[in-house]
C-alpha cells in the first residue's frame, strides 16, 4: 500500500509558497503533524490547517470505511486542536475537488465529481447553486452505501474497462436522477467516455444526459477546493 500525502502552503496573496508530497505505507496523525511542524519552521505566519482525506468527515472524527493503510476513527480535528492554534477545517477529498473544480470555471452552477479509483469505493462530490452539498453526517455523495445492481462487486468490477462501464453507469444515473448536474466529471484511469454516453442512452433521452468530462488528476483541483473552505471558515 502507498500512501500519497500532497501538502501545498498558499501565500497572502494566493501565491505558491510550498508544494510537495510524502510517501508512507501506513498513514498516522503524527505523520500528518510532521508535514505541517515543518511548514511551521519556515513560515511563521500560517492562519489555517486544511486537511483533505477520503472517507465521511463527522464531527472532526475521519471515517474511512477500513480503507487500507489510512487513519481511521480519530479524532483528528480534537487531535490538531490540542497542538496548534490555527482554524483547523477537515473535508472530504472528493467534496474538496468539486469545491475547486468548480472554482476554476464559470459557466456551470450544478456540477458532480466522480472519483472512482481501482480497487476501492468510489466518492461523489455535489456541486448544487454553487453551494457544495454535505448534508446530515457528511453522507451526501456516499454512493458504498447505495444498494446498486450489478453483475459482479463494485470492486471486481472497477478493475476492468468494461466492469468500470457497467459501474460508473450506475453512479452517473444516481447523480442524475438525484442532484440533476449540468456538468459530471469523472477521475478514472479506465474510462472510455464514449462508451459510458452509449450506455446511459440505454436508460435516459440524450437531452435528459448531462455534459460528461475525464481528469486525469484531482490533486490541484483538491487543494484548490481546501483553500477556498479553509478561507470560508476563517470568514466565519
Amino acid at each position: 500500500v502507498r500512501i500519497h500525502i500532497g501538502y501545498r502552503l498558499f501565500g497572502r496573496d494566493n501565491e505558491i509558497l510550498e508544494d510537495g508530497e510524502i510517501i508512507k505505507t501506513y498513514l498516522t496523525v503524527d505523520d500528518i503533524c510532521d508535514v505541517i511542524d515543518t511548514m511551521m519552521l519556515k513560515h511563521k505566519h500560517i492562519d489555517a490547517i486544511a486537511i483533505a482525506t477520503p472517507g465521511i468527515i463527522n464531527n472532526g472524527i475521519v471515517d474511512t470505511m477500513k480503507i487500507e493503510g489510512m487513519v481511521d476513527g480519530t479524532n483528528i480535528k480534537e487531535v490538531l486542536n490540542k497542538h496548534y492554534r490555527q482554524k483547523i477545517i477537515l473535508c472530504n477529498d472528493v467534496n474538496s475537488v468539486a469545491v475547486g473544480y468548480h472554482a476554476c470555471q464559470n459557466n456551470y452552477h450544478n456540477i458532480s465529481v466522480i472519483f472512482q479509483p481501482v480497487g476501492t469505493n468510489a466518492g461523489i462530490g455535489n456541486i448544487v447553486n454553487d453551494q457544495l452539498l454535505v448534508g446530515k453526517n457528511s453522507l451526501s455523495g456516499e454512493v458504498q452505501f447505495m444498494p446498486l445492481k450489478l453483475s459482479k462487486s463494485r470492486f471486481e468490477l472497477n478493475k476492468t474497462a468494461e466492469g468500470t462501464i457497467e459501474l460508473l453507469t450506475q453512479e452517473v444515473l444516481l447523480c442524475i436522477v438525484t442532484v440533476a448536474p449540468e456538468l459530471i466529471v469523472i477521475c478514472n484511469g479506465l474510462l472510455d467516455l464514449d462508451k459510458l454516453e452509449n450506455e446511459l442512452l440505454k436508460y435516459l433521452p440524450a437531452e435528459y444526459c448531462p455534459k460528461i468530462t475525464k481528469i486525469d488528476y484531482l490533486q490541484d483541483y483538491s487543494f484548490i477546493g481546501s483553500f477556498i473552505l479553509a478561507i470560508r471558515e476563517c470568514g466565519n
